[in-house]
């Protein structure tokens, strides 16, 4: 194979530098072409293997949760930029079974957590922190709503600034009225009044998000993310509000 015969002449010329050489510069420039043969070797045993690809025994063939490789069973490089749903095995879709997705999380952090590849070599210590990260990553995601309709509209290039320039200017207004009532609130039974209206809101709102993008009206679908941003960040100044009292 391609790998193995680049690997193969990496490891020849570094042999030559010992064996022969007056076929090369001596000194530091001896030096400097060992190192460069061992990253040259390292390099593509590590990364010039795709993530269907077996870095050690280059097997192509299936690999057990996508994670071990169900020949020489190390544990395979892991695809960063691979889609969350798929690789936490759900539905790609918003209305989201939470139990479902933390077993998921769970079983696949019990395969490639770092603790159980201690003993194991360099490459699948590196494997199993880049996993665990991954997959740490994709579950905050899939288990938050607003991050959940945030990624699946950047699944379909499709993203939001923050400054949000395209806002409705009766919406903004809307907003900053809402903003004025939140600072005006002077108890705790006030704020918690608030947040429960704010909360059977916000569940209305994520209703019909997941309805406008099943049924593929993007551009509804980000004008009514950019709602829920708003109404998520009143939802954050109550609880601060909340805090301020308590104080």
């Amino acid at each position: 194979m391609i790998v193995s015969r680049i690997i193969r002449l990496g490891i020849q010329n570094t042999r030559q530098l010992f064996t022969c050489p007056s076929k090369f510069h001596t000194g530091n420039i001896q030096s400097r072409l060992v190192s460069q043969n061992l990253q040259v070797i390292r390099c593509f045993a590590e990364t010039s293997q795709s993530a269907s690809v077996c870095w050690k025994c280059e097997s192509s063939g299936e690999m057990k949760n996508r994670i071990i490789c169900d020949k020489c069973g190390v544990l395979v490089t892991p695809d960063m930029t691979k889609n969350y749903f798929n690789l936490l095995d759900i539905p790609e879709k918003f209305d989201m079974d939470n139990q479902k997705l933390t077993e998921k999380f769970r079983q696949f952090q019990s395969i490639v957590h770092p603790d159980k590849f201690s003993n194991k070599s360099d490459i699948e210590q590196r494997h199993a922190m880049d996993w665990s990260s991954l997959l740490n990553k994709a579950y905050s995601i899939l288990s938050t709503p607003l991050k959940r309709a945030e990624y699946m509209l950047q699944l379909k290039n499709i993203t939001i600034s923050e400054k949000n320039e395209t806002i409705n200017p009766e919406f903004l207004m809307e907003m900053m009225e809402r903003n004025e009532e939140i600072a005006e609130l002077e108890t705790r039974s006030q704020c918690d009044e608030q947040l429960q209206k704010l909360k059977v809101e916000l569940e209305n709102l994520y209703k019909e998000f997941s309805e406008i993008f099943e049924a593929n009206n993007l551009d509804k679908a980000r004008e009514m993310l950019i709602r829920i941003r708003y109404v998520n960040n009143l939802e954050k100044k109550i609880k601060e509000k909340l805090y301020e009292l308590h104080d």
